[in-house]
């Protein structure tokens, strides 16, 4: 027992120091816990680093009803950054009000958006407690930043939920999500614009 104790952080800590074989010592984090209350701190957060992308910016969300998010994202196609952004077929497909318009907002602005549909998600009369999720939740800025964790985009997750967001400054954990989010991508059997 002692040893599994002992084991299990080791490997959480190779994990997000994105270790391959070697530890990454190019690597460094942040964390931030929500519920930050009216504050909306993990919504700032993730604006100001949308603010410093000059490259690249990929995102996979489940739920998405930021405005403030959405602008950022926004306000980085205009500054010349590709932003492509994956989010759930289901919940999009049933988006009404706030998370209805982050995503007008963004199509609007011709940002690059699919909708993502695991295996069972399209099938009509599936329950949305048992159908398959396309429950990701991470971004990747140029190719060297990662922002993951349980948050989802929305205000009511930063204002009162308890959630958390992790920033990683680590080019192989961006890689190995960046090549997550593009396996994704390019598969035209679930994901769809």
């Amino acid at each position: 027992m002692v040893r599994m104790a002992l084991l299990v952080p080791a490997t959480v800590l190779a994990i997000f120091a994105g270790w391959q074989g070697a530890p990454d010592t190019k690597s460094s984090g942040d964390v931030i816990f929500a519920p930050t209350g009216s504050e909306r701190l993990v919504e700032k957060r993730i604006v100001r680093e949308l603010r410093a992308a000059r490259k690249k910016v990929v995102a996979a969300i489940y739920q998405f009803t930021s405005k403030d998010v959405a602008e950022a994202l926004i306000a980085a196609k205009h500054r010349g950054v590709d932003v492509r952004v994956l989010v759930d077929g289901w919940q999009a497909s049933n988006a009404r009000g706030v998370w209805g318009e982050a995503l007008r907002m963004l199509a609007d602005a011709r940002v690059s958006i699919k909708r993502v549909h695991p295996a069972g998600a399209k099938e009509e009369g599936t329950s949305e407690a048992l159908r398959a999720k396309f429950h990701h939740k991470f971004m990747v800025i140029d190719g060297e930043r990662v922002m993951t964790g349980s948050y989802n985009w929305t205000v009511l997750a930063d204002e009162e939920n308890y959630e958390n967001l992790v920033i990683l400054s680590s080019r192989s954990l961006a890689t190995q999500f960046g090549q997550e989010f593009e396996k994704i991508w390019k598969d035209g059997k679930i994901a769809v614009e």
